[in-house]
């Protein structure tokens, strides 16, 4: 099956690297990246370069045993080379707005990066988008069981684990998308707003702007990113499967107190929602950062079983074993069904995409 890739949202997977602000400079509405090795190359070829090389090691000292807060082109200028920055960059440019900056006008966040291959390209991973239509295949073939066996299999394998691994490792296989040029010469700085309703770890509904930023990718309809899926499952199979399990983290998310009292992210939400409801063509699918307990696990499952048979006695020993639902900060299994994400600096979710369905 060949899909047609949109984001609906922005849209970021990380690769687990960031760029802190001294390896950067903001240019205008641009973030530009310095080019380090061409920085160092170019004073140790210098007559003085013994004391260039000092200069360096505490240089390194200083961001070794604590992160600077000044930037690249601050280092230039430091050095006395300022004016040729554009010769120590590297080519990579950032869109970036202003409102980003703080007060006196400056920006010095640290900047997570997309995920790329060797050479620095953007890619999208296969594994991104079949982990997304797993966990949804896995919360169906459970709702169609008795939950309570996987209560009574906490230390053993049970009938509907040999399932899904039937399901995953003989019917799903995704491989990875190269971005064109057009959409990561489109790739934008965007901060990163924490949500929470978690009362017995932090105190009540609480948004932190000290998270890091995150470099985005958009993906537009005339852009023409396409994805193929393999399958035995049929289109509608996967359709029904992946839209419900999505829509019903949305309806979770709505349920939340911070978005209630954020219209925008009610808003965005529930576009999301109208969307899947009324198109029958396409998967509705949340990927990368902005995820939450009901869009990146069973949460809404658990939550419904646990809820209705009134039943916690083991639900915090099948969070644990399935790994997720801790309580950020604390890493403890406190609130039964924790409620924590992060949206975008316009109060939006990330990562939420669309693949229409153009060939099966």
């Amino acid at each position: 099956m060949r899909f047609k890739v949109t984001t609906i949202t922005p849209l970021h997977i990380g690769n687990g690297i960031k760029w802190y602000p001294f390896e950067y400079w903001v240019q205008g509405n641009n973030i530009l990246i310095g080019n380090w090795d061409k920085f160092v190359d170019y004073l140790l070829a210098k007559p003085e370069w013994e004391e260039h090389f000092k200069k360096l090691c505490g240089l390194f000292d200083r961001i070794d045993n604590k992160r600077p807060n000044f930037s690249f082109i601050d280092l230039l200028n430091e050095w006395g080379i300022g004016n040729y920055k554009e010769q120590f960059s590297k080519n990579i440019t950032l869109s970036f707005s202003a409102a980003l900056c703080d007060s006196n006008g400056n920006f010095r966040k640290e900047i997570e990066q997309f995920i790329k291959h060797p050479d620095g390209s953007l890619y999208l991973p296969g594994s991104s988008f079949k982990g997304a239509i797993r966990t949804a295949i896995l919360n169906k073939l459970i709702k169609e069981q008795d939950i309570s066996g996987l209560y009574n299999n906490l230390n053993g394998k049970s009938d509907f684990e040999i399932k899904f691994s039937c399901y995953d490792e003989h019917n799903i296989s995704v491989e990875d998308v190269p971005l064109n040029k057009k959409v990561i010469s489109e790739t934008d700085v965007i901060k990163r707003l924490g949500m929470k309703d978690n009362s017995r770890a932090r105190g009540n509904l609480s948004r932190s702007s000290g998270l890091s930023s995150v470099e985005v990718v958009n993906i537009y309809n005339t852009d023409e990113v396409y994805i193929t899926i393999k399958s035995k499952m049929k289109f509608e199979e996967i359709r029904n499967m992946v839209n419900s399990f999505y829509l019903k983290a949305i309806n979770e998310c709505l349920l939340m107190k911070s978005v209630k009292e954020c219209n925008k992210a009610v808003d965005a939400f529930t576009k999301i929602k109208e969307l899947i409801t009324s198109d029958n063509n396409s998967l509705f699918i949340q990927l990368g950062k902005g995820g939450n307990y009901f869009s990146k696990s069973l949460g809404s499952t658990i939550k419904e079983y646990a809820v209705k048979n009134k039943d916690n006695q083991y639900l915090n020993e099948l969070r644990s074993k399935l790994g997720f639902g801790k309580t950020p900060g604390i890493n403890k299994y406190l609130d039964p069904f924790p409620k924590t994400f992060s949206v975008n600096s316009e109060d939006k979710p990330f990562g939420w995409v669309k693949l229409a369905l153009v060939e099966e």
